[in-house]
Parts: C-alpha cells; sequence; structure tokens
C-alpha cells in the first residue's frame, strides 16, 4: 500500500506519488518527500546535505559554504566588517564606537557596560564611583561628601580644606554644624586629667565666635582636638550663626600645661576663632566640688556679694543676667551655699559635682585663663583658712603666701 495515497501497491510509494510529491537532491540524488527539499541557488538540495554543506550568516542571514565558516560563522561579505574589542581583545561584528577620552574606541558588547559617560566633558571612560573621567578628576573640584562639581561652568559655592579636599557648603552646613552638640549635652562619662596629687580639677567653657563659617571652625578644631580633650557646643546666649562654646574635659592645671591645651586653642584666635570680641560671650570654669566646705562656699558667696567691684575688675566684665550677683533676695546667701539658687548666679553651685565661676570675660589667652585658676584656688584657701571675708583681708592672703604670682600682679594693678 503507498504510504501517501493509501492505494494499493507493493512499494511503499506508488510511481504516480513519486513523480508528484518526491524530488531528487542534487548532491546525493537520493529521493525524498518534497517537504525535506530546499531550493538553493537553483539546486534542490536534502536537508541532510543542506546541514552539511551550509551555514546561515549570523550578520546578514545569507547561506553560505561551510567550509569557509569559523567561528564568527559569517558569509564573505560580512567578515570584513569584523573588528578588535579595544577593550578585551576578542573580535566582534556588533560594536559600539565610543569617545574615550579624546580617542574613539571600538568596544564590543560585553566590555560596553564598564564604560561610563563623563558628566562634565561627556566624553566616555571605565566606570568609577566619582561620576568623572580621570581628565576632568585632574581639572575639577568635587566636594567630598556629595561629589558635586565645585568649579568650572556649574560651580557651587565651596571651602577647601586643604589643595586636594574641598567641600561644598551645604554639605559643610548639615555635616560638620552637626557636630556642635546641644546646648544641654553632658558627656556619659567625662575624660578626667589630673596627677594623684592634683586637688583642684578644672572644667573650662569658651565661649566664642567663628571667625569665618561655623561649620568651618567647628570642622578645624574637630581635627585638631579629640574627644578626650574637648567637644563643642551650641548656646543660646551666643550669635545663632556663628557662636558656639569650647568645653574641655576635665584636667588639673598641671596637665593642661603639660598638653599646651590652653595655648592649642588659643593658636586658633584670629583664623577661626574670634573669643575677645564675641558678643555675649564669657568664660566659665567649673571646679570640683570636693575642694569646698559648706562654709567655704557660703564665704565666696558673701565675698562676691560684699566686693561687686572688685570682682567685676578681676573678671574683666560687669555682671550680667548670665551672671548674676543677687542682692535682691535676703536667703540667696543661703541658697548658694545649700546648692541652689540660680544657674546664671556668679558662683553656680547647682552643678551636682563641680562649682562654677561665671564670672570671667571671655578669652582663651592660657596666661589670663591661669590667672582665673590662681584667683579660685587661692580664694578657695583663704576662704577656707581665715575667719575673715573682707578684700583687704585677701590681698593680705596673697602677699602672705607669695605662691599665687599671676592673681597677686593682677590685683595689684588694680588696687594701685
Amino acid at each position: 500500500m503507498c504510504t501517501v495515497c493509501k492505494r494499493k501497491t507493493e512499494a511503499s510509494v506508488c510511481s504516480k506519488c513519486k513523480k508528484l510529491h518526491y524530488t531528487t537532491c542534487d548532491k546525493c540524488n537520493g529521493k525524498f518527500h518534497n517537504a525535506f527539499i530546499l531550493n538553493y541557488n537553483g539546486f534542490k538540495i536534502c536537508d541532510i546535505c543542506f546541514n552539511r554543506t551550509y551555514v546561515v550568516c549570523q550578520n546578514c542571514g545569507l547561506l553560505f559554504d561551510k567550509t569557509s565558516a569559523d567561528e564568527h560563522c559569517l558569509c564573505s561579505n560580512c567578515y570584513p566588517l569584523l573588528r578588535a574589542c579595544a577593550d578585551c581583545g576578542k573580535k566582534f561584528i556588533h560594536f559600539e564606537t565610543l569617545m574615550v577620552e579624546g580617542e574613539e574606541k571600538e568596544i564590543c558588547y560585553s566590555c560596553r557596560p564598564k564604560y561610563s559617560m563623563c558628566n562634565n566633558c561627556g566624553e566616555y571612560y571605565i566606570r568609577n564611583s566619582k561620576g568623572y573621567c580621570d581628565s576632568c578628576l585632574r581639572e575639577l573640584k568635587l566636594c567630598k561628601r556629595c561629589g558635586i562639581i565645585l568649579n568650572g561652568a556649574n560651580s557651587n559655592p565651596y571651602y577647601s580644606i586643604d589643595d586636594e579636599t574641598h567641600i561644598c557648603y551645604v554639605c559643610l552646613e548639615t555635616y560638620y554644624d552637626a557636630k556642635c552638640l546641644a546646648w544641654n549635652y553632658k558627656p556619659n562619662a567625662f575624660c578626667i586629667h589630673k596627677k594623684p596629687s592634683s586637688r583642684f580639677i578644672f572644667g573650662i567653657e569658651i565661649e566664642t565666635e567663628a571667625a569665618e563659617r561655623k561649620a568651618v571652625s567647628i570642622y578645624h578644631i574637630k581635627k585638631q582636638f579629640s574627644s578626650q580633650e574637648l567637644y563643642i557646643k551650641h548656646d543660646g546666649s551666643l550669635d545663632r550663626d556663628r557662636g558656639f562654646e569650647i568645653v574641655t574635659q576635665p584636667h588639673s592645671e598641671s596637665c593642661l600645661r603639660e598638653k599646651n591645651l590652653l595655648q592649642r586653642i588659643h593658636s586658633m584666635e584670629g583664623s577661626y576663632i574670634f573669643t575677645e570680641t564675641a558678643i555675649g560671650a564669657g568664660l566659665h570654669i567649673h571646679v570640683c566640688k570636693e575642694v569646698f566646705s559648706s562654709d567655704a562656699m557660703e564665704n565666696i558667696a558673701i565675698f562676691f556679694y560684699n566686693n561687686q567691684e572688685f570682682i567685676e575688675k578681676i573678671a574683666g566684665r560687669r555682671m550680667n543676667r548670665y551672671c548674676q550677683i543677687d542682692k535682691s533676695e535676703d536667703n540667696a546667701i543661703e541658697r548658694i551655699a545649700d546648692g541652689g539658687g540660680s544657674k546664671y548666679f556668679a558662683f553656680n553651685t547647682m552643678p551636682p559635682k563641680t562649682n562654677e565661676f561665671r564670672i570671667f570675660a571671655p578669652t582663651s589667652n592660657p596666661e589670663k585663663i591661669f590667672t582665673y585658676f590662681q584667683f579660685i584656688r587661692s580664694l578657695v584657701s583663704f576662704v577656707s583658712q581665715s575667719d575673715s571675708i573682707l578684700k583687704a583681708d585677701y590681698v593680705k592672703f596673697l602677699d602672705k603666701e607669695n605662691k599665687y604670682n599671676l592673681i597677686t600682679n593682677k590685683v595689684k594693678s588694680i588696687c594701685v
């Protein structure tokens, strides 16, 4: 039976069907059903011979002799279009021409993701995290935090930390100004610097103003001083845009001298801070409470109460709303002696572990601050050893002790 027309015949395909549905392959001379015969360039070729002889060009889609094909599978017309990738060196017919740092380069699609367009010049470069080619990076100044261009056609206001490091004003204000702590900040644990023999431990609050921008001053202070030496706070009594407070960690006088901490702070005057001309500023000195008896605290309050003019001459400024000698209440002295009153009292005993002298004019001058230290030490010793709280007796005490030379000279200049 014929497998095609189902007529009875001894052969699997009858002669009629062979003529109608079968064709002789010009390559192998075998007869194949027309479904398996391909017409190519005037030849009738079976699919077996076709697959053995020809291949499809991967670029144009035309057939060509398989004997001339290589791994690229390109016909003779397309083969000349092959190019070597400038990056990996492999040959490809599909590529992209990029202008890479002044030179045209043919890059294959596999290597193309390595390249980015420079945000400044528009040429391509091997991708980096900055968004600019090497040539532009050598010329441009970029903000070290956000990466924006600071110079050139699309310039932004910026501050140069050094020759190679720059930061835009937006990042400068938002980041470094944030390093300035809240006015009520207190460390969880103080870093105390003292010698075993040290009795007086001082903490200094220097209220000051930035010489330029506050964030610039804060940056340089944070760069030159560790948090174990000092920290920076806002202060509501100072100019909002320029004022801040430098607070030292507790130090004995000898440790301050050894570390040159005050000299290092003072070296920033004029360049980054203006202290003595800061509006509304003052110098506050905290002293460890252990050196004061309750009688000593009461006597110091009385001494301040009775000798305001003398105190103001030593301190270098007049009393004000942030530094008060309260004569309006009869029990003000008792309240101070008991650790009460107001935090704005000239002699503030409210802090739990220190007593605060708020009387001094703003300064970062080491000699002036050491003079204030001697005033505090000598006054504590005087009221602790003597039954008198008269100014004249305090002056005699200084002459007698002969060890407080800085404050002695200051008092002599006042009393002339």
